[in-house]
């Protein structure tokens, strides 16, 4: 089994890491640290990283999963019922055999206007 967790980076920058969900290949996250706030660009390219956390060694990598923002605006843009929630194949790295999805949740908020 594994015990993995996820980071969360922002056109290259580290804005957040899940919590290690201990004895599992099904994790689920929900909890309130595994959501992050943050304030981009439509170009910003988010990378969620999955990684085993191993106590004698460096933590294995396990696959990620990616997204540009601005595609993800785009395609709420004039729908009544927008569901935030995309489940995204995940992308095997450094010669890990992972597959499978991760269910990735994307809220905006329109930046607020200055006040005179």
């Amino acid at each position: 089994t594994s015990d993995p967790y996820c980071v969360v980076l922002v056109s290259g920058t580290e804005v957040g890491r899940t919590s290690t969900r201990t004895k599992t290949l099904n994790p689920i996250w929900g909890d309130p640290d595994s959501s992050f706030r943050f304030t981009t660009t439509h170009a910003a390219r988010v990378r969620v990283v999955i990684k085993d956390w191993d106590i004698t060694s460096d933590d294995d990598p396990m696959g990620e999963v990616s997204f540009v923002i601005g595609d993800v605006e785009k395609d709420r843009r004039g729908k009544k019922t927008y569901n935030p929630n995309m489940w995204l194949n995940v992308v095997p790295t450094d010669d890990s055999p992972s597959d499978g999805k991760l269910q990735v949740a994307v809220m905006f908020e329109d930046a607020l206007a200055p006040k005179h």
